[in-house]
């Protein structure tokens, strides 16, 4: 539908509507009018649809607004010398009066017989019908700015090309759509998008026109049914991201490409005249509504991440190889096992990792296992790719090793690197499977979530050895994290699954049952630092209460959990628990309503209030737990209560390089627990005498 056709019914822009804002940003709205100018000069140009309904004979756009005013003013210009004004005036705002009333004025015929094509933006403002208040109606100053750059581009255009000009138009009431259609196309406030300044222009390069005629009848339909009211933001993300896929293919990222680049502005480095990718893209729509995965992956926004375009590139490569199904799964299945397992965290390796794809589909010609060549790939991870090879040849002597390999390479944790558990197997199949399923039994879906099970493996992995990997050279370490982005899974459990310690555990458990019997056979020792993480014939750890599971390993006896509020990759945390008053804390803090302190700088003590006017304290410092004892509120104490201290191994202000005050007590430690314990209550109960 024309323009004209449309304008033949009055047209008026509801007050719902936002106001006409696509002359304010230059860069668009000349890329826009540069679309219709080289529609009227060539083949014409569709602007997809223009939503609405029909209220006593007015039209109502919903979603429409922003090209409909820019076609006005388009007509209105270039009729300045011709007899369209009596069309005109059937158009009007109702956003705010001014508009409205903006709009009457403009197209008023004694106002409008006097402008000419030359400085119309000027002639108008000088007019004396226009007000200086205007000037702050958005609408208003929009028109004027869009006004101005009509006139640059089509200063010497004659009116009668704009038939070329079309719309889809959809009467709403006709499809009987509802309210909450309405209301969501009209939250959309749409301008023309940048995708359909990019499609009046990529339409040019299409020959053919029964495939040009795709663009906006089957290739749109598969993104109207993907969501039909953002229809045009999905075709335009498809295009983006397998037109930045086509360009990397022969071009390396900078920083701020992603940040800065519209499709607008590399397309014609991609698409031009005989360019073999406008087939290419031409074959991927065709096939789209051909794979439900490829259909899913059209949703990927135009800022997606690394690895969601690099999965659309994988997929885009299968079909332009014509891989049958077959053939496809085993290219997908290997291509996106390197990619998931090489660190890809900047644009330039991004782009490394594309164009290494490429290289390996271009050894290929009909089947995968057969073919495929490693060689001169070194961008994506030498253990994966050795992993790979070894993959392929189990299954080329041995069929029935690809679903085996493929159940475990689906794994939540594993996501395609299982070269542990062909180690611990030394490639039998049968002991694969062993192996595999015992992981399995443990790395559960619940243990992604249930911190509980997860410090289980964690205690008793303990129980084997000591299996904590240390952070760089620090004297920070981890019992392993369970997060599953790849830099963590790097530097937690892929450094402990290749052990023999986890081997061992394997050998050992079938279940979660035979986690918590080797637990609690463990032999502790208060003495052993393990023992207060492991904690046999309990069902709680201090495991439970560290962020991310690391600590501060400094001796023995000099113990920190981490406290502070970093993600799992972050490892500049200050604040800290420290380990053996934290475990006096988890076990009497119900008995003894202990609380706890964690401190950036200070030493870390869990403490109790006794009858809201004293505070005892309870470090563990040089192998013994200090008791400071002190009066908060620096009330003088009794001699009574300074005696009772003094009885018991109290000293005045003797650690004064932890608090300058109070009364100290050191004749406790680690062995003596249950002693302390006593003491506290003991002394509870004499405070309370003295009072």
């Amino acid at each position: 539908m024309k323009f004209l056709d449309i304008i033949k019914t009055k047209i008026e822009i509801p007050l719902i509507q936002r106001d006409y804002v696509q002359g304010l940003d230059e860069k668009k709205a000349n890329a826009f009018l540069e679309a219709i100018k080289n529609g009227m000069d060539r083949n014409g140009l569709n602007l997809d649809f223009v939503y609405g309904n029909k209220q006593n004979d007015i039209f109502i756009p919903i979603d429409g607004q922003q090209r409909l005013t820019t076609l006005f003013l388009l007509y209105y210009y270039l009729s300045i010398e011709n007899d369209y004004i009596d069309e005109l005036k059937n158009f009007s705002y109702a956003i705010r009066p001014t508009s409205k009333d903006f709009i009457e004025k403009l197209t008023n015929e004694d106002n409008w017989k006097k402008l000419i094509k030359d400085n119309i933006k000027q002639q108008i403002k000088n007019s004396n019908w226009y007000f200086l208040s205007w000037e702050d109606d958005l609408t208003i100053k929009s028109i004027l700015s869009m006004l101005h750059l009509i006139e640059q581009k089509f200063k010497n255009q004659t009116i009668d090309k704009l038939d070329k000009i079309e719309f889809e138009f959809l009467d709403l009431d006709e499809y009987s759509l509802g309210e909450d259609l309405y209301i969501k196309m009209n939250a959309r406030g749409k301008q023309l998008s940048n995708f359909e300044n990019f499609k009046a222009e990529f339409e040019h390069f299409i020959k053919d026109p029964k495939i040009k005629a795709k663009l906006d009848n089957e290739w749109l339909d598969i993104f109207w049914k993907l969501d039909y009211v953002a229809v045009d933001k999905y075709f335009y993300n498809f295009f983006y991201n397998t037109t930045l896929n086509f360009y990397l293919e022969t071009h390396i990222l900078n920083k701020n490409f992603l940040k800065t680049k519209e499709l607008l502005d590399f397309y014609k480095e991609v698409y031009y005249e005989k360019s073999p990718y406008i087939d290419s893209i031409i074959v991927l729509l065709d096939n789209i509504d051909k794979f439900p995965k490829l259909k899913n992956l059209c949703k990927i926004k135009s800022e997606a991440q690394y690895y969601d375009r690099l999965e659309l590139y994988i997929w885009s490569l299968s079909i332009l190889k014509q891989f049958n199904n077959i053939e496809l799964k085993k290219w997908e299945r290997i291509c996106n096992n390197l990619v998931n397992n090489t660190r890809i965290e900047d644009p330039e390796t991004f782009s490394n990792i594309l164009q290494e794809l490429l290289k390996l589909s271009c050894t290929i010609k009909d089947t995968i296992y057969n073919e495929i060549n490693f060689n001169n790939i070194g961008k994506f991870s030498s253990e994966q790719i050795k992993e790979e090879k070894l993959k392929i040849k189990l299954i080329l002597d041995n069929n029935m090793w690809e679903d085996e390999l493929i159940k475990a390479e689906n794994h939540w944790y594993l996501c395609g690197q299982i070269g542990f558990l062909l180690e611990y197997a030394k490639n039998d199949f049968d002991e694969f499977i062993k192996y595999r399923d015992k992981f399995f039994c443990l790395f559960t879906n619940k243990v992604e979530k249930d911190k509980y099970l997860q410090t289980l493996i964690q205690r008793a992995l303990l129980t084997i050895e000591d299996y904590l990997p240390q952070h760089t050279n620090s004297d920070k370490y981890t019992f392993c994290s369970f997060d599953t982005r790849l830099r963590i899974k790097n530097e937690n459990w892929r450094e402990v699954f290749d052990t023999s310690e986890f081997k061992t555990l394997l050998d050992k458990v079938t279940d979660f049952n035979d986690l918590e019997i080797l637990i609690n056979e463990y032999y502790a020792d208060y003495n052993d630092w393990k023992s207060y993480f492991i904690n046999p014939k309990k069902k709680w750890s201090v495991l439970e209460n560290i962020k991310n599971y690391q600590i501060i390993w400094k001796n023995e006896f000099n113990i920190f959990l981490n406290a502070g509020d970093t993600s799992a990759e972050k490892w500049g945390w200050k604040r800290k628990k420290e380990l053996y008053s934290f475990y006096f804390y988890k076990c009497y803090k119900e008995e003894l309503e202990l609380e706890y302190y964690s401190s950036s700088f200070e030493p870390s003590c869990t403490y109790l209030f006794i009858d809201d006017k004293y505070k005892l304290d309870i470090f563990y410092y040089k192998q013994k737990f200090l008791v400071r004892f002190f009066e908060y509120n620096n009330t003088e104490l009794s001699q009574v209560l300074i005696k009772y201290l003094e009885d018991n191994g109290f000293e005045e202000n003797r650690y004064v390089n932890i608090r300058e005050y109070g009364y100290w007590n050191d004749l406790f430690n680690l062995s003596s627990l249950d002693r302390l314990v006593n003491f506290i209550k003991d002394f509870c109960g004499v405070i309370k005498t003295i009072d």
